[in-house]
C-alpha cells in the first residue's frame, strides 16, 4: 500500500462520533475517505465535521464505489459481526469496537472468517495500548522482576444499564450480563495481555438493585499465575470509572492507577525502571521530535523539518511527555540531553 491508508467508517453514533472520529486526524497515515450510516443526517454530519470526502447510507454502495484499504465499524456488536463479514467479503480488513460480537461463538467465527478470507481484523481493546500498561508489561518481562505470579484488578463505575434497551439484542437480559459484554471485556483483555489465557475461573455475583451489582472473580491462568478481580457497578450513582491494577513478581510488585500512574516497588526498582524508562519505549518518530525540541525548535519548525502537520507534532509531544513523565519544555529538553539526542 502506497501513501495513506484509505479508510471507510461505518457508524456515526455517539461512541464513534465522540471517541473515534476526532482522533483520525491525529494519525497521519490515515485518509478518511467515506462515512456511512443508515441515518443520512448523521453520515452527512460526520463527513463534514471530520473531513471525509464522501458519505453514504448504503454499505454496499460505499464498498463498490470507493477504493478502500480498510473499514472501521462502530456500533452494536451484532453490527460489528454482520457488517464485518460483508467488508471481509469485499477483501477489506476491519477494525471494530469492542465487543466484536455478542458471544464467544460469534467472535471466534468472525476471526476465523477473516482468516479464511486471507484478511484480518482488530478490536478496540485500548488498555493494552496505553503508555502505563505498556511500560508495566515491559517491566514485568524483565528478568529482575520475575514471572508475574499474581494480579489484582479493581474496576468500578456507577449504575450500569441493560444494553438490550439500547438495541444490542444480547442473549441474556439484565444489566449484570450487559456489564460483562459491554464494559468488563476491557478488563478481561487486559489480564490476558499480562498473563495469557485462563485455565480456571470462579465468579460470584451480588446483585443489589437494578443496575447496581458487583462480581468477585478468582482466576488461575494456564501459566499458573493467579488473579483476583473486583468488577462492580456499586461505587457511585453516576457513570464514573475507577481502575486499579497490581502485578506481583518475585519479591517485587508494580501498580497502575487509572491507566495514568505507574509505580514499581522492588529492591531492584532503580535498575528495572531506568532500563524501561530510558527512552527505549519511544518510537523513532518520537525520538526525532524530542531531538528537535532539545535543539530549541518550535512545533511549526519541527513540522517543517519532518514534513508532518503541527497537530501531529503536538500529538507526539503529548505522548513523549506521558511516556517520560515530564512536564513542559524544560523537562523535554532535559530528557533529550539525558538520552543523548542533543547536547547543550
Amino acid at each position: 500500500m502506497n501513501g495513506k491508508m484509505k479508510l471507510g467508517f461505518v457508524g456515526c453514533g455517539g461512541q464513534a462520533t465522540y471517541s473515534l472520529y476526532p482522533v483520525i486526524s491525529l494519525i497521519p497515515e490515515i485518509d478518511l475517505v467515506a462515512a456511512c450510516d443508515l441515518k443520512e443526517e448523521l453520515a452527512i454530519r460526520n463527513a463534514r465535521n471530520f473531513g471525509a470526502k464522501k458519505w453514504y447510507t448504503d454499505l454496499n454502495e460505499m464498498l463498490s464505489k470507493e477504493r478502500l484499504d480498510g473499514v472501521a465499524i462502530v456500533g452494536p456488536p451484532r453490527m460489528h459481526y454482520e457488517v464485518g463479514k460483508k467488508c471481509l467479503d469485499a477483501g477489506l480488513p476491519i477494525f471494530v469496537e469492542k465487543p466484536s460480537a455478542i458471544s464467544y461463538k460469534e467472535a471466534l467465527d468472525l476471526a476465523e472468517y477473516a482468516e479464511a478470507k486471507g484478511s484480518f481484523g482488530a478490536v478496540a481493546f485500548m488498555k493494552r495500548q496505553s503508555t502505563c500498561y505498556r511500560l508495566a508489561k515491559a517491566i514485568s518481562e524483565k528478568g529482575e522482576f520475575g514471572k508475574i505470579n499474581e494480579i489484582e484488578v479493581r474496576f468500578a463505575n456507577g449504575r450500569y444499564p441493560d444494553l438490550n434497551e439500547r438495541g444490542w439484542k444480547l442473549d441474556v437480559e439484565g444489566p449484570p450480563y450487559s456489564f460483562l459484554i459491554g464494559q468488563a471485556v476491557h478488563i478481561f483483555d487486559l489480564i490476558r495481555f499480562f498473563c495469557g489465557d485462563a485455565a480456571e475461573i470462579y465468579a460470584s455475583l451480588n446483585e443489589v438493585d437494578s443496575g447496581i451489582f458487583g462480581y468477585a472473580i478468582t482466576i488461575r491462568f494456564k501459566n499458573d499465575s493467579i488473579g483476583v478481580l473486583n468488577i462492580n457497578a456499586l461505587q457511585g450513582p453516576e457513570f464514573q470509572m475507577s481502575e486499579y491494577f497490581l502485578a506481583a513478581g518475585y519479591e517485587c510488585w508494580l501498580e497502575v492507577k487509572d491507566m495514568v500512574s505507574l509505580n514499581v516497588l522492588s529492591n531492584l526498582n532503580n535498575k528495572i525502571s531506568s532500563d524501561v524508562l530510558n527512552g527505549k519505549d519511544l518510537t523513532n518518530r518520537e525520538k526525532q521530535v524530542l531531538k528537535l525540541i532539545g535543539e530549541g525548535k518550535c512545533n511549526k519548525e519541527i513540522a517543517s523539518d519532518l514534513s508532518i502537520s503541527v497537530r501531529t507534532v503536538e500529538f507526539h509531544r503529548g505522548r513523549i511527555m506521558r511516556k517520560l513523565e515530564v512536564d513542559g519544555v524544560v523537562g523535554l529538553v532535559k530528557s533529550a540531553i539525558n538520552l543523548g539526542l542533543t547536547t547543550l
